[in-house]
């Protein structure tokens, strides 16, 4: 009993000096350091705050932005942009409706984004336009140029960029301050046809930060050091100079007044967003955090101690273990062990997560089988309607060499035909290399010259590293059999046929190019819009619906022709050698 004792004893008396020293050194600490702490901690708070008001302005920015690009791809802001004077200025009206409509249309489909702006249209044809329509005729739309922000935008060659502060003088009475998010209108051949700007009010973007800001001023700087936004409404324009473009906070002294600043920058509008703050109010906080942390520090380390040891250690180390093996767990790693040694409850939640990974690992290869499968089978189908358009045409074809007493002719055209189908047959669904779809290409063409005599010439750029790419069965015969049918038969003298194959970036670029009749702009559109609507060109739609089975959304299209000038046709696939990693990026179809 002495020696438990004389322990608890030891024990009491060596907390009791433990918390009297501590607490002495914790407020000696305090009083020297903690403003200094502080001010640090205050610093990275305010950071996230400016953050979250950089975001905010960038959501403006990009709402901006989407409602710039729903007019610029309208296609009656392109008829009244390309229009001559005299046919502006005799349309006006009419114009002047169809930018209402838009205005209303847009306006109910971005309800969701909605935010205060006005749209202003000047164009090279003096055609104007203001979405506030009372001001239409007393409106100065040169106010770009006056106020130096044409270059800016011009600069930008396009893109929506963001200029001002400006105050919008919309008629002797009525002036208001916006920022404006401009842009460059370019017509046909990328000649520029004038300017289109969102006029946003500078309060829509004050308003954000309002709630975060009731006790310090906030900034945003441009890069010319610029207030294009603030709550100090009379500083609105005025020069900054202090912070530029960085993250360093210091101290600054305004009107007698002591202020910590904060700054952050937004690299996608260029604007510094700084923030002052009194620096008497943080530090009045030092002495009410000293008397608690005082306290605290009694509290904490008579009780702490024990109940920290005694719980932490046994429980929640444990969990975190279990805890940091969730983490680990994703579709490319469902193979944990989360037994853990434990409490009872520790081996319940360890059970249950092994049973969720293992039903997770079967539902994963559920899924990857049934969409391996459902891909096999559209190649399969999509594959099936290639093969009988081409044995028709080729076996007719051979028929008539031998009616015309061609027969040795049709003995070696239907060799290569043999040939070329034993191939075709045996890797249905499959995926070939770059070079051997060469090599049965060249069979393919050889076929199609003994129907076209001297009709056409064909020339290869390949390049060497391409040959090994990967790509799917049958995707280049449609396109070279569209070219001779459409561009070269209907040409009337004989026409050369380029295919070209490179690697460039992440893809795979295949060209089809043809010196045939070609299409002007309405044929064009129209080709186009057969394809999008999957309708005539049986040919061209089984590419698309086999490259769509193939790699979703990760393949390109382009379609280019000119009257005599010939067709070109170019596919972008995702670059990949059999054997090597995938390097496929997300993009769109084109």
């Amino acid at each position: 009993m002495k020696k438990g004792f004389k322990f608890r004893t030891i024990m009491f008396f060596s907390l009791v000096l433990f918390s009297v020293s501590t607490a002495a050194l914790t407020a000696f600490i305090c009083y020297r350091d903690y403003s200094e702490a502080l001010l640090d901690n205050y610093r990275e708070a305010r950071a996230d705050v400016l953050y979250q008001v950089s975001e905010k302005t960038n959501q403006i920015y990009k709402s901006a932005s989407l409602v710039s690009n729903s007019y610029y791809y309208a296609d009656e802001l392109d008829t009244i942009i390309e229009a001559n004077e005299e046919y502006a200025e005799a349309n006006r009206q009419s114009f002047n409706s169809s930018m209402k409509s838009l205005d209303m249309d847009y306006r109910n489909m971005l309800a969701n984004y909605y935010f205060d702006y006005y749209v202003v249209l000047h164009c090279m044809n003096d055609y104007n336009y203001i979405s506030k329509n009372r001001y239409l005729d007393t409106y100065n739309f040169s106010f770009l140029y006056d106020m130096g922000y044409y270059d800016k935008i011009a600069d930008a060659e396009g893109r929506v960029c963001i200029c001002g502060p400006y105050k919008d003088i919309l008629d002797e009475k009525t002036e208001a301050s916006v920022l404006i998010f401009g842009r460059l209108v370019y017509g046909s051949y990328r000649k520029e046809r004038g300017y289109f700007l969102v006029c946003v009010p500078e309060n829509v973007i004050s308003d954000e930060y309002s709630q975060v800001s009731e006790n310090s001023y906030i900034y945003l700087v441009n890069s010319e050091n610029r207030i294009v936004s603030t709550n100090r409404k009379e500083l609105l324009g005025s020069n900054y100079g202090h912070v530029f473009g960085d993250n360093r906070a210091e101290t600054i002294s305004d009107d007698g007044t002591e202020y910590l600043v904060s700054s952050y920058y937004n690299p996608v509008l260029g604007l510094t967003i700084v923030e002052h703050y009194p620096y008497q109010r943080i530090l009045s906080a030092v002495s009410y955090v000293n008397f608690h942390v005082m306290v605290l520090c009694v509290l904490v380390i008579g009780a702490g101690i024990v109940l920290a040891l005694l719980y932490a250690k046994i429980f929640s180390r444990q969990i975190q273990r279990l805890g940091d093996k969730v983490m680990l767990l994703d579709g490319d790693n469902l193979d944990i062990d989360f037994q853990c040694s434990g409490w009872q409850e520790i081996h319940q939640i360890s059970n249950a997560l092994e049973e969720m990974q293992a039903r997770i690992r079967r539902l994963v290869d559920e899924i990857k089988e049934k969409e391996r499968k459902k891909r096999k089978a559209e190649m399969d189908f999509l594959q099936m309607q290639i093969n009988p358009h081409f044995i028709y045409n080729t076996v007719f074809c051979a028929k008539c060499l031998v009616d015309i007493g061609k027969s040795e002719d049709a003995s070696h055209m239907l060799v290569d035909f043999i040939e070329y189908l034993r191939w075709m047959f045996k890797t249905v669904g499959e995926k070939i290399t770059v070079g051997e779809m060469l090599r049965h290409l060249e069979q393919y063409i050889s076929i199609m010259k003994y129907r076209y005599t001297d009709s056409f010439d064909v020339v290869y750029q390949i390049e060497e590293e391409a040959r090994k790419a990967e790509m799917i069965h049958m995707l280049i015969q449609p396109i070279v059999e569209n070219a001779i049918l459409h561009g070269i038969e209907p040409c009337g003298h004989s026409c050369q046929l380029l295919i070209a194959v490179r690697h460039e970036g992440e893809y795979l670029l295949l060209s089809v190019k043809d010196d045939g009749v070609g299409m002007d702009d309405g044929q064009l559109k129209v080709f186009r819009e057969h394809l999008a609507d999957m309708g005539r060109h049986q040919g061209m739609n089984n590419v698309l619906n086999r490259l769509g089975a193939a790699y979703g959304e990760k393949y390109k299209i382009e379609i280019h022709s000119g009257p005599g000038e010939g067709t070109e046709v170019i596919l972008m696939i995702p670059f990949s050698i059999p054997g090597a990693p995938d390097r496929h990026v997300d993009m769109l179809p084109g």
